[in-house]
């Protein structure tokens, strides 16, 4: 069995490293979750708006570029922000230990 030791990690640091990794999963689970209603008033807002305020003849045109950017941007948002808080996890000693413990579970 690997010690966590050899890796250059306490405890208490792979313990506060698989909170942190536990709450950034619930946070894509969340967006998973949330993606649909979260786009389809993204969407519907724009065009209702349009609809309400301007009176013209290419209306439905604008209303629906216009959501569909706003979409667009909010699953732009979305990503950055996933693949800024994923940057943590990358080569990190504590990875590198369950990689490990995961190896030395299947070999046994």
């Amino acid at each position: 069995m690997p010690k966590i030791g050899n890796y250059g990690i306490t405890e208490e640091q792979f313990e506060a490293y698989l909170e942190r990794k536990q709450k950034f999963e619930n946070f894509k689970a969340s967006w998973k979750k949330n993606r649909l209603l979260i786009l389809v008033l993204a969407f519907a807002l724009p065009v209702a708006l349009f609809s309400l305020l301007i009176k013209g003849r290419d209306t439905g045109f604008y209303a629906y570029a216009t959501a569909f950017l706003v979409c667009a941007l909010i699953c732009l948002v979305y990503q950055c922000i996933e693949a800024f808080r994923a940057r943590e996890f990358r080569n990190n000693p504590c990875e590198t230990f369950i990689k490990a413990l995961l190896a030395w579970e299947q070999s046994s």
